[in-house]
C-alpha cells in the first residue's frame, strides 16, 4: 500500500493538499472525480487558513457535500455494473461519511460549529484513506475506462 502523506499543522499553516499519481485508482472517471475532491479541499483548505468569511467557507463545503453525492452514485453504479462483491460494505462506508458531511454542514451553516482545520482535516484523512483502501480495491474490478 503506498503511503498517503496526511495534511498536518506545521508552525499553524497547513500544507497544500493535491491529489497525486500515487492516489490513483487506475479508472479515468474515478480519477477525475478525486481530483475535483482534492480541489474542493485545497479551496476549503486556502479559505480556512487564510480566515475568508464563514459565507464562503459554507459555500466549499456544500460543494463538497454535493460533489461527494455525485461521485458516490458513480461509484455504486459501477459496483453494480460489475457486480462488485464488497458492494453493501462500500455503499454503507458512503452513508456514512454523508451523514456526518451532512451533520457538519447543517452545523457549520447554522454557526453551531466554527469551520476549523480539525474539520478540514478530518475531511482530507478520510478521504485520502477510503481511495486508498477502498477505491483502489473497487477500481481494481472495473475496467480502465468503465463508462459514465
Amino acid at each position: 500500500m503506498a503511503a498517503i502523506k496526511v495534511d498536518s499543522l506545521f508552525g499553524g499553516v497547513m500544507r497544500v493538499v493535491q491529489w497525486s499519481e500515487a492516489l490513483s485508482v487506475g479508472n479515468g472517471q474515478m480519477d477525475a472525480d478525486h481530483r475535483e475532491l482534492f480541489g474542493l479541499l485545497e479551496r476549503l483548505r486556502l479559505a480556512v487558513q487564510e480566515n475568508q468569511p464563514e459565507p464562503l467557507r459554507v459555500e466549499i463545503l456544500g460543494e463538497l457535500v454535493r460533489f461527494s453525492e455525485k461521485h458516490f452514485r458513480l461509484e455504486e453504479l459501477l459496483m453494480a455494473r460489475a457486480q462488485f462483491p464488497d458492494q453493501a460494505l462500500h455503499r454503507a462506508e458512503h452513508e456514512k461519511l454523508l451523514a456526518q458531511i451532512r451533520e457538519l454542514y447543517a452545523k457549520v451553516s447554522k454557526g453551531d460549529l466554527p469551520l476549523s482545520l480539525s474539520v478540514f482535516q478530518f475531511l482530507y484523512g478520510w478521504l485520502a484513506r477510503h481511495i486508498e483502501v477502498k477505491d483502489k480495491v473497487l477500481a481494481s474490478t472495473l475496467p480502465p475506462h468503465a463508462p459514465d
